[in-house]
């Protein structure tokens, strides 16, 4: 009994095997990376937000203890 396939059809069922298994683990990488880079921002995108707001709550305090009192 021969072979199967020849040679050549076995050699390019390999590439392409390989050609998917690269592409598909590429594309869970980078997914992944994404992903990554999405909740690291939103993470600096919090604390830049939460310094933010003692800032204007401290400037808003020292405006309130400039105004001078009237009675």
């Amino acid at each position: 009994m021969s072979k199967a396939y020849p040679w050549y059809t076995r050699a390019t069922d390999i590439a392409h095997r390989l050609t998917i298994v690269g592409l598909v683990g590429f594309t869970f990488y980078m997914a992944g990376n994404v992903g990554w880079t999405i909740y690291q921002t939103g993470k600096q995108n919090e604390r830049r937000l939460a310094i933010q707001k003692e800032m204007e709550a401290a400037k808003a305090q020292a405006n309130i203890e400039e105004q001078p009192v009237t009675n």
